[in-house]
């Protein structure tokens, strides 16, 4: 897991592709000699797995054999600054690439886990403060698609062993779209229309899911309340976000013209 900074390293299950780190910067070269630079190594250290490199050195990976191939890529979770300006460069040289982040890199940042609470363990890891920043203005320009639940509904034994010893992930789409309303909407980030667009629209567009009228869910924007985990519908009651005062409570949800959920009711 730990790479040190100068040397030459084949990359696992990449045909002919190579990382070469030297004096703080790291060059990806793919097949005809495409490469792309990274310039976020530390010069004299090493950085594990779990620093922003790795993920941008796979983002780079990725999107340079989409583009030798001439082929469709979608990136799952992005989440550093570096990562959102490879999706941008890649999209101005013409790659059919999109991307997605989530509402924790959105709303969290790396000191959330100070106190080694185990309910903000995720992969990858939340960042720094300029990395959501950076986020949230990949948003903005178009540079990310998609924002995704990243739903991962694990049971309170599952999330109690502490920071190292918890499995990954957080329950997440109960309080997706209000944290998200509440940050980015009432914020003055962005539109209602555009937060649907990332959170709805863009995904099926991206993925050919056809649009049903019968399908919805409804919100009340209007009053704050408080995110009450022991509230969810979901078996998972694992958030970081329990105890925040947001906007944006999901009242009723449609499917196929009927309705399937719906608030204060014990016939859900």
């Amino acid at each position: 897991d730990i790479v040190p900074v100068d040397g030459d390293y084949p990359m696992d299950g990449a045909a002919e592709t190579t990382l070469t780190v030297k004096n703080g910067e790291a060059t990806l070269t793919i097949r005809d000699g495409q490469t792309v630079t990274i310039k976020e190594i530390p010069v004299g250290t090493a950085y594990t797995v779990e620093e922003r490199a790795a993920e941008e050195v796979m983002i780079a990976r990725d999107i340079l054999v989409a583009e030798a191939e001439g082929k469709r890529i979608h990136l799952c979770h992005v989440s550093t600054r570096g990562g959102v300006q490879l999706v941008r460069e890649a999209k101005a040289r013409g790659v059919r690439v999109t991307a997605e982040t989530t509402p924790h890199y959105i709303g969290a940042t790396d000191e959330w886990v100070i106190g080694y609470d185990s309910r903000c363990r995720v992969n990858p890891p939340l960042r720094e403060e300029e990395d959501r920043l950076a986020c949230i203005e990949g948003l903005c320009d178009g540079t990310i698609d998609v924002i995704a639940t990243d739903h991962a509904p694990h049971s309170v034994e599952e999330k109690a062993r502490g920071l190292q010893g918890s499995l990954f992930g957080i329950t997440g789409l109960e309080t997706a779209f209000a944290v998200l309303y509440t940050k980015l909407v009432l914020g003055g980030v962005l539109t209602t229309g555009k937060l649907i667009d990332l959170l709805g629209t863009n995904p099926r567009r991206r993925f050919g899911i056809p649009t049903c009228g019968e399908d919805y869910a409804v919100f009340e924007l209007a009053s704050p309340y408080t995110v009450d985990p022991t509230r969810f519908a979901s078996m998972g009651k694992s958030t970081p976000f329990a105890g925040w005062t947001v906007k944006g409570r999901c009242v009723a949800t449609v499917t196929g013209g009927k309705t399937v959920w719906q608030e204060f009711t014990t016939e859900n």
